[in-house]
């Protein structure tokens, strides 16, 4: 691969810039220049959708306004505000490296792009881009929308999953930097591949860089970016047992260290290991001979998860199998971090099952 000619890459850069100051995109970290600010938000737009996204960062910033805060708080008060948004490993690693930064730098976070990569949950996008809009180095960013928007318009047909094709776009963007504030780049790009370059049906005819782009000149915008491979998702099977006594349900602490670790769930039956052995296993699991809640499948980006739920009338023995069985009272669940798909359950049976109400005494 040969890297393009500076004429063209600096042309490329102010064309994203003036397409950037024509169509601003209201987003409210955009006020904030400091990196614990920039650092929430952009750990929370990771494979998140600014649009979901928002309302996540103005909880969480409203509950934990500055370092200092988020460092002092417990992990279940992180966990709860971060529901709904998966990926938990971002918020326990937040939290992890929250507490790093305030009591073994000072509170101080590191001001360049190299000394953010080496805390916990911080890779080379999101450090380039605390690194840019805080301080101001001049360091491109590179994720999915970067990739995109130049192997488009650069042509670039290798694949971008490789190492060797990230390094050569890491490089390109660097040098356009040099030329262009970075922070204003970094904005202009990521916001041009998700509003206008988008991954299907990009509106190539109201683009303003289609005439010097070199995928819509030989009609390949459709085969680009090329990615190698498709990862299959595997299939899991769950089952829970849903206790419920006098208005209160029993709940378990994850424990293991596969998915929902430190969340709230409905103990499992069938397994003395919990949790864990069912995420190991690709065998369906047998099914008990207990009354069936009902039935639920959810896809994260490694798993499909055929979850079942079903009624017990006391609580088995062997049931601590990663945690202590806690029954909690059901106006309190909405203080525990919970897995989406057990929250989404809850709220369809919660009727049903009288969740929601204490008995009457």
């Amino acid at each position: 691969m040969e890297q393009p000619a500076q004429e063209q890459i600096v042309r490329f850069g102010k064309l994203l810039l003036n397409w950037y100051t024509e169509n601003p995109r209201p987003m409210p970290w955009k006020n904030f220049s400091d990196p614990y600010t920039i650092w929430i938000a952009e750990i929370i737009l990771q494979q998140t959708r600014v649009e979901q996204g928002t309302p996540y960062f103005e909880r969480f910033i409203h509950r934990f306004p500055d370092l200092q805060s988020l460092a002092t708080a417990s992990i279940d008060d992180v966990l709860v505000l971060w529901e709904g948004l998966g990926y938990y490993s971002r918020a326990r690693n937040l939290h992890e490296t929250a507490r790093y930064v305030f009591l073994e730098l000072g509170g101080e976070f590191p001001d360049t792009a190299a000394g953010l990569q080496k805390l916990k949950g911080i890779g080379p996008y999101t450090s380039a881009a605390i690194a840019s809009f805080a301080y101001g180095e001049s360091i491109g960013v590179v994720d999915g929308n970067v990739k995109r928007v130049t192997s488009r318009y650069f042509n670039i047909e290798q694949d971008i999953t490789s190492s060797r094709t990230s390094k050569f776009i890491q490089d390109l963007v660097n040098r356009i930097v040099q030329e262009i504030p970075s922070a204003e780049f970094n904005q202009a790009i990521m916001n041009f591949g998700a509003m206008m370059c988008v991954p299907r049906q990009p509106d190539c005819a109201s683009c303003p860089a289609r005439s010097t782009c070199r995928a819509y000149q030989l009609k390949k915008v459709d085969d680009l970016p090329y990615k190698s491979g498709t990862t299959i998702k595997k299939k899991r099977w769950i089952n829970f047992g849903v206790y419920v006594n006098q208005g209160r349900v029993a709940m378990i602490q994850n424990k293991s260290s596969n998915i929902w670790k430190n969340l709230f769930i409905f103990p499992v039956i069938g397994s003395e290991k919990g949790l864990g052995s069912f995420l190991e296993s690709s065998k369906k699991s047998k099914a008990p001979d207990l009354p069936l809640l009902g039935k639920m499948n959810w896809e994260l980006s490694h798993r499909k998860l055929h979850l079942q739920f079903y009624l017990v009338d006391q609580p088995p023995t062997d049931w601590e199998q990663n945690g202590k069985i806690m029954m909690v009272e059901s106006k309190n669940l909405e203080n525990f971090a919970i897995p989406r798909p057990l929250r989404l359950f809850l709220n369809k049976i919660s009727y049903n099952l009288s969740i929601k109400k204490s008995d009457d005494q």
